[in-house]
């Protein structure tokens, strides 16, 4: 009887909250610390990302070019690598990546929209899909040498696609399709950022 008079109360055990490991301040400390250090982590990655874009140089060593020159990228052999397929790829929307590793850096290091950052950053790779699709969508201007468009091979075609896909006449269509990727890829890249109500406001009255 004393076995199952002890089973018998196992339930109010288990439901008793468990004892914190740390107190709730320093619970909430160590919280803010391990955002920032990732956040200076992010505004690292973003700022060597940025650097890498900046020195890209077509002739560098990297997958799609194979010479025994010395890489001119400030971040070496590693840069070069890095850079070349990104450039390739997504043209001028290769800079969003670093745009926003180094913006949510900024925000988990001041503690700004931290608690969306990672819902925000999860959806990501779609702001730089949209932004490539937009860049593409825009004539290039003279001195530009490169195969692809300003979107790269990725937003050649997905705006090749889209335009495809429309029921307009070309002129209308190249049209609507700038301006329709365009407000998209800004919607897109604003979220990406994790930007709220009151910081698109502010942004918009500062551009105005």
């Amino acid at each position: 009887m004393s076995f199952l008079s002890r089973s018998d109360d196992l339930p109010e055990a288990y439901e008793a909250p468990a004892p914190a490991f740390l107190p709730d301040p320093w619970a909430e400390a160590l919280r803010r610390r391990a955002a920032e250090l990732v956040g200076l982590a992010l505004l690292a990655l973003g700022l060597a990302l940025a650097a890498a874009l900046a020195s890209h140089h077509p002739d560098d060593p990297s997958f799609f070019n194979a010479t025994a020159e010395a890489p001119r990228n400030w971040l070496g052999l590693t840069g070069a690598t890095l850079a070349d397929p990104m450039a390739r790829a997504l043209g001028l929307a290769a800079w969003a990546p670093a745009l926003i590793l180094a913006v949510w850096g900024v925000r988990l290091v001041l503690h700004r929209g931290d608690e969306r950052s990672w819902s925000r950053l999860a959806l990501s790779p779609l702001a730089v899909l949209a932004a490539a699709a937009a860049f593409s969508a825009h004539v290039p201007p003279e001195g530009w040498t490169a195969a692809h468009g300003l979107g790269g091979l990725v937003g050649d075609s997905a705006a090749r696609e889209l335009f495809a896909l429309s029921p307009w006449p070309p002129a209308v269509s190249a049209l609507a399709l700038s301006a329709g990727l365009t407000g998209a890829a800004a919607l897109a890249t604003g979220f990406a950022l994790g930007m709220d109500r009151g910081e698109t406001a502010a942004l918009l009255g500062w551009l105005g």
